[in-house]
């Protein structure tokens, strides 16, 4: 993974993490790639807006159509 911290414009050296040898915690959300700069962000708010959407048609389907 490289790392911008001026919105893309620069890139830091290579860094290499293991979800289970460095003990992270999973993703809490589906945006990709997990970056805070402006371009990005917008784009996983989007993602993660669809996605609940698609997700509350899935589990309030039933319900509303009284098959629950």
């Amino acid at each position: 993974m490289r790392v911008s911290r001026d919105g893309g414009k620069t890139y830091g050296p290579v860094v290499v993490y293991d979800s289970v040898r460095d003990n992270l915690p999973p993703l809490m959300h589906s945006g990709w790639p997990p970056c805070a700069c402006p371009g990005h962000q917008v784009a996983a708010d989007a993602t993660e807006r669809q996605l609940q959407l698609e997700l509350s048609r899935v589990a309030l389907g039933p319900i509303l159509r009284g098959t629950e």
